[in-house]
């Protein structure tokens, strides 16, 4: 009974899912900001949130309810965690977040989700189709990125890999990229995994529209609250195709000669949710209509639908998504359709984690017509069921932080022979003195063969694919050293990273050339080990009015054979001048690449320059500026049929809070 006086509620106010904990007990914060715990006289509250520096308090229980204001931090690791519904606070990886500021105000080319992720260091993207490219933490793509939506696993049966181009960008309310394996995700987080999280209940209502000259296009997104417990949003955009510079005719700043590219598309998406009881209720629904994707013997896709339904608790989340998706090359059309079903169960205690999660697909079809006429069926009624216990957690002593994670799991699939293993681990630290901090982790991971990589009998943007029935599964053990340290206004970190894989799964050429002009590629299992490695670097300066970020991420691989698909290695720079308004240049550099694969192709330097200024003007917050100001010819990869990025363009970006 003493033990019991000895502790008082308190209800903490801050900013929402922000992790709150004692030496002893530990939540987060709801979607309102509140968290209430149980506290003894002359604690110490310990607050975290991505993108916010670590805050502390004493508390009392003379003062039951405190408001605790974080200090935002440019710093993304390693003092930080993944939201509670991704259900993995561990504090020893690199953890990065994309700013609130560049959510409201992208000033990006395409207005779709991934791109937000163009100034993540860490992050890379792949695909011949920059409309349509997919992000690859750390280099590696094709599936070794998991993208997940809230807690929801992204799938699909393109051959480059998750992403989330079919949404606009406006009803995303937070990015994060955790780096490097994740034990809770089972298959394909190899080199990373993307979070993208939804706004909903929580989130204020407003009114954005952003507009853009290159490529042509607009955005908006309009979202209201009938209620506390309920929230509506609704998005739409267009693009009317881009142009880049035509080098045969001009080139940089002065250039006028530009090509178009054949790339345009309609998109709509509206996201509800209602939140009672500690229980909550999701709804999105994404659609595309005549999305054209501009490489060789340009695709169109008439249409695209993706409808996910979300319920999620304290303990307890599951969800349902399903997919259409219609393609058209020529008389050729593909019809894809598949549902997925997710559930997960976890237990917290303190900073131990316990848990059961199940992802699995069903009905997965992939249909061939000809002109009109039914063919083949690449993919009939096929099937995957990932399903594993997992525990992670981590534990304070002093100025060392330690974390740990493990999953038992089985995976099987369509094209996997019974019930396969699917284990993983992973172990990292965190040792803190004063102004520096060295944190480093290790772990497996593992990643199946896709159902496309294994069954795939079709035209694709890649050429003609030719699956593989008899691909082994890749097996991973990867790990990171790292540093950070801050001292008055300037703040750095530099992360070495490398990832060594068995029965690496990539393309080779099988034959030159198909009637329609398309080289046929087969999937295969690469000899011996792959590595792929890396650095990072990235540092911040704060003097006054001027602020100066700046990063280098550099990526390679080592092995027996070269192989594709590893991304360029690029340096990113930001300066910016605070004063009645905000004024901001941004400077993208990628070295040449002279080092590819058999089926890619050298690519030279090129440096794009964003400059743009940010204000306030009768309550409406307003973002104007030029893009691509050299009018630079840049590509985002080495494929030989991949489009550049488009040429010198203007963006304005308004956003009005709803009061």
């Amino acid at each position: 009974m003493l033990f019991l006086l000895a502790y008082c509620s308190v209800k903490v106010r801050t900013i929402p899912n922000t992790f709150v904990r004692t030496h002893e007990l530990g939540t987060y914060a709801d979607a309102h900001g509140i968290a209430i715990l149980k506290v003894k006289d002359g604690d110490t509250l310990l607050l975290k949130h991505v993108g916010f520096r670590d805050t502390s308090i004493v508390v009392s229980c003379s003062r039951r309810e405190i408001e605790v204001v974080m200090e935002p931090s440019l710093i993304m690791f390693p003092d930080v965690v993944v939201e509670k519904t991704i259900g993995e606070n561990v504090s020893t990886r690199p953890v990065r977040a994309v700013s609130r500021e560049s959510i409201i105000y992208p000033s990006v080319p395409f207005l779709r989700p991934d791109d937000l992720l163009e100034e993540v260091q860490g992050v890379f993207f792949v695909g011949k189709d920059p409309t349509a490219s997919v992000p690859a933490v750390r280099g590696l793509a094709y599936f070794r990125t998991l993208v997940i939506l809230d807690f929801f696993r992204l799938s699909t049966e393109r051959e480059i890999g998750p992403s989330l181009f079919f949404a606009p960008s406006g009803v995303v309310r937070e990015v994060e990229v955790a780096e490097g394996g994740g034990v809770p995700f089972g298959s394909d987080a190899m080199g990373g995994t993307v979070i993208y999280l939804l706004k909903g209940v929580g989130s204020p209502p407003e009114f954005s529209l952003s507009l853009r000259s290159n490529p042509l296009s607009y955005s908006l997104y309009a979202s209201t609250t009938p209620f506390d417990s309920a929230y509506v949003g609704v998005a739409s955009s267009s693009m009317f195709g881009y142009r880049y510079p035509d080098t045969t005719l001009s080139n940089g700043f002065w250039g006028r000669g530009a090509l178009e590219a054949p790339a345009s598309n309609r998109k709509f998406a509206t996201v509800v949710e209602w939140r009672r009881w500690g229980v909550s209720l999701k709804g999105a629904f994404f659609g595309v209509r005549d999305f054209y994707r501009a490489y060789k013997g340009t695709a169109h896709y008439p249409r695209i639908d993706h409808l996910f339904l979300m319920l999620g608790s304290r303990y307890l989340s599951g969800g349902y998504h399903g997919y259409t998706t219609v393609m058209r090359k020529g008389p050729t059309e593909n019809i894809r359709t598949g549902r997925d079903a997710t559930l997960r169960f976890q237990y917290d205690r303190g900073e131990l984690h316990v848990g059961v999660a199940y992802f699995g697909r069903f009905g997965v079809r992939s249909s061939i017509l000809e002109e009109g006429v039914w063919m083949y069926d690449e993919i009939s009624d096929g099937y995957t069921h990932d399903l594993g216990i997992f525990v992670f957690g981590e534990r304070s002593l002093r100025n060392l932080m330690l974390s740990f994670g493990g999953r038992l799991g089985l995976y099987r699939a369509t094209n996997v022979s019974g019930w396969k293993p699917a284990n993983a681990f992973n172990l990292g630290f965190r040792l803190s003195a004063g102004d520096w901090s060295l944190f480093g982790n290790l772990e497996t991971s593992y990643r199946f063969p896709t159902l496309s990589e294994s069954m795939s009998y079709s035209p694709h943007p890649r050429g003609f694919l030719l699956g593989n029935p008899d691909l082994e599964p890749e097996r991973g053990l990867g790990g990171d050293v790292g540093c950070a340290w801050e001292r008055g206004g300037l703040r750095g970190e530099a992360l070495l990273f490398a990832t060594s894989i068995d029965n690496y799964i990539d393309l080779v050429v099988e034959d030159t050339l198909t009637p329609e002009g398309d080289t046929i590629f087969r999937y295969h299992n690469v000899p011996g080990n792959v590595i792929v490695r890396g650095l990072e670097l990235r540092g911040r300066w704060n003097a006054g009015s001027f602020g100066l970020e700046g990063g280098y991420a550099w990526i390679g691989s080592a092995g027996a054979t070269v192989i594709s698909g590893i991304p360029p290695s690029h340096l990113f720079g930001r300066l910016e001048w605070r004063g009645p308004v905000k004024a901001y240049l941004k400077i993208l550099y990628q070295p040449t690449v002279e080092e590819v694969s058999p089926i890619e192709i050298p690519r030279s330097s090129s440096m794009t320059l964003t400059l743009g200024v940010r204000g306030r003007f009768r309550g409406v917050d307003i973002d104007a500026g030029v893009s691509n100001l050299t009018n630079s010819l840049a590509y985002r990869t080495l494929n030989p049929k991949s489009l550049p990025l488009p040429g010198r363009g203007f963006f304005l970006n308004l956003h009005v809070p709803v009061m």
